[in-house]
C-alpha cells in the first residue's frame, strides 16, 4: 500500500505543478499577446504621424509657392500702376486733361 499511496502523492504533485506552469505560461502569453497589441497599435500610429508630418511639409511647400506668387503679383500690381500714372502724366502733358480721358468703370 505504501507504494501506492507514494505514488498518488507523486501524481498529485505532478498535476499541481503541471496546471502551476500552464497557468504562469498562459498568463505569460496573454501578457506578451497584450504588449504585442500595444505595440502593434503603436506602429500604426507612428506610421499615421509620419504621413501627417509629410503632408505638413507638401503643405508648406504649397504656402510658400503661394506666398512667392502673391509677393511677384503685389510687385506686378505697382508696376501696373506706375505705368498708368505715368501714362495718364504722358497724356495730361500732350494737352488734354485727364479727367477727359474716357473712363473704363461701367
Amino acid at each position: 500500500m505504501g507504494q501506492v499511496a507514494n505514488a498518488s502523492v507523486l501524481v498529485t504533485i505532478g498535476a499541481a505543478l503541471s496546471n502551476g506552469f500552464n497557468s504562469a505560461f498562459e498568463q505569460t502569453a496573454d501578457k506578451l499577446k497584450t504588449v504585442g497589441s500595444a505595440v502593434a497599435e503603436l506602429g500604426n500610429k507612428a506610421a499615421k504621424l509620419d504621413a501627417l508630418r509629410n503632408s505638413q511639409a507638401k503643405l508648406s511647400q504649397g504656402l510658400d509657392t503661394l506666398t512667392a506668387r502673391q509677393v511677384k503679383a503685389g510687385a506686378a500690381s505697382g508696376q501696373a500702376a506706375a505705368r498708368v500714372v505715368d501714362l495718364k502724366t504722358k497724356i495730361a502733358s500732350g494737352g488734354r486733361r485727364i479727367d477727359s480721358l474716357p473712363s473704363t468703370r461701367s
